[in-house]
């Protein structure tokens, strides 16, 4: 791999944290409701044009568990959540059809 691929991978997991803790301000600051993509955008230093990129980033970090969306489509429909732990043989991935996440064992 090249050093670029490793400085992407780095962007992105600043990105992912900046947008973490957008929502913990977020959520103090506006009584528990929850950002909309734009909203998000603007908080972590970027354009409010860009949300696709953050929606994009909000569902990766769905998947990973630090995010949760229990009404996709819906706005605002992001919530924060803890992350669970969870056995290193079980992979979690977000379902984007149903409403919660499901696991599956990793096959290699």
């Amino acid at each position: 791999m090249t050093i670029t691929h490793f400085k992407r991978a780095d962007k992105r997991k600043i990105t992912k944290h900046k947008i973490i803790e957008f929502f913990k301000r977020y959520l103090k600051t506006h009584h528990g409701r929850p950002p909309s993509l734009r909203e998000v955008a603007e908080g972590i230093g970027g354009s409010p044009k860009n949300f696709g990129t953050v929606s994009v980033y909000m569902w990766e970090l769905v998947a990973e568990g630090f995010l949760m969306n229990n009404t996709p489509g819906e706005p605002r429909s992001f919530l924060l959540a803890e992350p669970q732990p969870r056995p290193q043989y079980f992979r979690r991935y977000a379902n984007l059809t149903r409403q919660s996440n499901a696991r599956e064992p990793v096959t290699e």
